[in-house]
């Protein structure tokens, strides 16, 4: 019996902390310049890289009109759109159009150089932070955990838990393969359904998908 009320008492000490931690999240991202957009992308791509650079050049452009970018507050192609929406951000301007959300115990070892950080506990926390207020979703390419939140986004979107935007996978020759298993075998399999197809675009340049974003939403 005292076993059990103290995992209980555990339990909820956890979860108001989860909670706090989501209302703090959600206050600072209501204080972002509108309109928001999300990247997502791989931790591990260099500064010199082709990802990486288009991430930086992507954002810049994004901020010196006025859009706002968060990130899951790693290395990588998160650092370099952090950075490229806080270099582009109009001289004098005063308002934060740079975020990342981050996870304790991964990611306190990243300098916060070019960002606002905002640290919660778990995954799903950051998962859900990063797409509540975004006009659009930009994902680089990346590992696992890109393909984590990638999902995850889509997913929503199927059970309609979040309205829908629009969703850029930025490569094509890097998404080919993960796009021909949804649209062919998962959907001849009959486990995506035709609709699902349009949850996102693929693009090859930044200025493709700048193009796209720019049909869609005031940038």
């Amino acid at each position: 019996m005292f076993t059990s009320m103290r995992f209980s008492f555990i339990c909820f000490i956890r979860s108001l902390r989860y909670c706090a931690q989501l209302i703090r999240g959600m206050r600072v991202l209501k204080h972002l310049q509108q309109p928001v957009i999300c990247v997502f992308g791989g931790a591990e791509a260099q500064q010199e890289s082709q990802h990486y650079q288009q991430a930086f050049a992507f954002a810049q452009r994004l901020a010196s009109k006025g859009v706002s970018v968060v990130t899951g507050g790693g290395p990588g192609v998160m650092q370099a759109a952090n950075c490229g929406a806080a270099k582009g951000k109009p001289q004098g301007a005063t308002y934060t159009n740079s975020l990342g959300i981050a996870v304790h115990g991964i990611d306190e070892h990243i300098e916060p150089a070019c960002a606002s950080m905002v640290y919660v506990d778990m995954f799903f926390q950051r998962k859900w932070l990063l797409v509540q207020q975004a006009a659009a979703v930009v994902v680089f390419p990346g590992g696992l955990g890109t393909a984590d939140e990638l999902f995850y986004l889509l997913n929503l979107y199927k059970h309609h838990r979040l309205p829908r935007v629009p969703i850029l996978l930025v490569d094509r020759a890097f998404w080919g393969p993960l796009v021909q298993w949804i649209k062919e075998s998962a959907f001849s399999a009959g486990y995506v359904q035709a609709d699902y197809l349009d949850f996102f675009d693929v693009v090859d340049s930044i200025d493709e998908a700048y193009e796209v974003l720019a049909k869609q939403m005031p940038i």
